[in-house]
């Protein structure tokens, strides 16, 4: 969305380094033209029905979509806070096959974050910032075969429930650590609250999924 280029600016300079990078206007998109190798769809906010039948109408012709999307938004204020969103591009994932659980994945295995408390800033290893580790990838799978290690800040467990009329391949791309569990409502996101976490909380949750095989029109 060129409208709001400053949330994947990294992504796009990388992306950049090797492929010619051209931005969609939700708004005015109505046809995805077939050379296009790669949409990547921002799910953060809702789009538009045109550009939702432009996405499933490329996808229907084998076109690859990179779709980034929770089912929770932060909104900051006096610190941060958290709240389930649910927008149109989870009802197409879920017609896929897709579900977005409306919880956050935690994991012992995680990043460093920086935080704010008055004048002082300080840095701890947040659990809420899984940091996937070169386990975590499926190496069968090249988008990231080669992959040592990425950070996912907040990120939402995904879960397949196949659609009935159609059997597409559902392969995990990326997975938390063993030692990961799920949050779930009421959110706590603070860094130096009390863990409490038991072995029964314990599960691996996929945080990325890649879908291949036949699927069927959402629209």
């Amino acid at each position: 969305d060129p409208q709001n280029p400053a949330g994947y600016k990294l992504l796009h300079d990388e992306l950049n380094k090797t492929y010619v990078v051209r931005p969609m206007t939700p708004e005015t998109l109505s046809v995805i033209p077939a050379r296009t190798s790669l949409v990547v769809v921002d799910g953060s906010k809702a789009l538009p029905a045109r550009a939702l039948y432009a996405i499933d109408q490329f996808v229907m012709k084998d076109g690859k979509v990179l779709f980034l999307t929770d089912a929770v938004e932060m909104t900051e204020g006096q610190g941060l806070s958290v709240s389930p969103v649910d927008q149109d591009i989870h009802q197409l994932l879920k017609h896929y096959g897709i579900e977005i659980d409306s919880a956050i994945v935690a994991d012992a295995r995680n990043s460093y974050a920086m935080f704010n408390s008055g004048y002082i800033r300080f840095r701890l290893p947040y659990p809420l910032w899984p940091k996937i580790g070169a386990d975590g990838f499926d190496r069968n799978i090249p988008a990231v075969s080669q992959l040592e290690s990425l950070v996912v800040p907040w990120a939402s467990p995904l879960k397949t429930n196949p659609p009935k009329d159609v059997v597409p391949n559902y392969a995990a791309l990326v997975s938390s650590s063993p030692q990961s569990w799920i949050m779930n409502e009421p959110f706590d996101l603070n860094p130096q609250q009390d863990w409490k976490v038991t072995e029964a909380d314990l599960q691996v949750s996929q945080v990325g999924y890649e879908v291949t095989g036949p699927l069927s029109s959402y629209f």
